[in-house]
């Protein structure tokens, strides 16, 4: 499909929405994640993860009320987030928690994802909301951390999230549909 700035939602993130909309302070639909490299430069990473991001499009959406309906706002040229710092000890559990927190689906970025260098250690924290994310999204995703890691390089998706979203709303439009 030809790109466009708002997409519908699916079915599927409409429920995570309106479950949302109901307890924004909620935690369920976080999915956070703590990786612990024993070997790898902290720059190398953030910069494997900046393009894994810039890979996958449908990690930058926004929420957003276009005509009285919940869409998708595409932002492609958004730069891809990445922290870094330094930490002169090695976090455990609760540091890790304290980092899991609400997102604003309308307001934010939908992933969070910060590396933090220690004296012997690098950790990768990433919590993405599950609006825009699943398992699947998440071997795929590091599938392609690792590959830029290896020294590989990444190509665009050819069909996308919100590719996926359209022919749904195109199918749930249809007569087929509406006879079934």
């Amino acid at each position: 499909h030809p790109k466009q700035e708002y997409y519908p939602i699916t079915e599927n993130q409409r429920g995570i929405y309106i479950d949302w909309e109901m307890n924004r302070e909620a935690l369920q639909y976080n999915m956070p994640e703590v990786i612990r490299f024993a070997v790898v430069n902290a720059e190398t990473l953030c910069k494997a993860l900046r393009q894994a991001v810039n890979a996958h499009p449908a990690m930058k959406a926004r929420l957003a009320i276009v005509d009285g309906d919940v869409m998708q706002k595409r932002q492609d040229d958004e730069p891809a987030e990445v922290s870094l710092q330094q930490l002169d000890f090695e976090p455990d559990a609760a540091f890790f928690q304290e980092r899991v927190r609400p997102f604003d689906l309308f307001n934010e970025r939908l992933y969070r994802l910060e590396v933090y260098q220690t004296p012997s250690t690098v950790w990768l924290f990433i919590d993405v909301h599950h609006i825009v994310f699943d398992g699947v999204s998440s071997y795929i995703f590091m599938d392609d951390v690792r590959k830029v890691l290896a020294g590989g390089s990444l190509e665009a998706e050819t069909y996308t999230a919100y590719d996926r979203a359209l022919d749904e709303q195109a199918w749930t439009d249809s007569e087929n549909f509406k006879q079934a």
